[in-house]
């Protein structure tokens, strides 16, 4: 094999190596979504802690967009949150837009599914509902665990009565365990 041979055979493995990280970067990174037509809907909230550029917009589970951008809103007061939804999912007129947030502080925009056979324009402005507090849902779940447990305790009391009434039979042979038990 000459040296030109071996340049030639050389390159053309460089050259389709980086053929090949083009197709994986354009397959497993996600530049797909920079071509793909997206349309902007204004969210208005009172409050979006945790809402920032970038967020995912999901409706049942599906992610259909991503936060463009957060700002104040001088009209009302609140936070305006711009979202870009796909091209190719339509909200409905009345699907409303919920800030949603998790323990460890990560926020998500979800909308529900809306009945309204109308759908959403481009570019418009609807309400937000009030983000939904973590914590509140956690003194929730503490109080109904807290009745739970006492449920559990007096039970279990009970049980202890019903074990002490059996070892006294037993004990005092003041009967048959055979009897006990058909009388139970």
């Amino acid at each position: 094999m000459t040296e030109q041979q071996l340049q030639f055979r050389v390159g053309l493995f460089v050259l389709f190596t980086l053929a090949l990280a083009t197709v994986l970067v354009l397959m497993f990174g996600e530049l797909q979504s920079y071509w793909k037509p997206t349309y902007a809907i204004a969210i208005q909230f009172e409050d979006a802690a945790g809402a920032q550029k970038g967020v995912p917009v999901s409706q049942n589970g599906l992610e259909i967009g991503t936060v463009r951008e957060v700002r104040l809103d001088d009209e009302t007061g609140g936070v305006l949150v711009v979202v870009d939804i796909e091209g190719d999912h339509e909200l409905r007129l009345d699907a409303k837009p919920a800030l949603q947030r998790s323990i460890f502080g990560d926020a998500s925009i979800s909308f529900s599914l809306g009945t309204s056979s109308e759908r959403l324009p481009p570019n418009s402005k609807i309400e937000g509902l009030p983000p939904r507090d973590p914590l509140q849902i956690v003194e929730r779940l503490d109080a109904k665990v807290h009745d739970t447990l006492t449920a559990f305790e007096q039970t279990s009391r009970e049980w202890q009565q019903v074990a002490a009434n059996v070892n006294m039979l037993v004990e005092t042979k003041q009967g048959s365990l055979d009897e006990v038990v058909e009388r139970a």
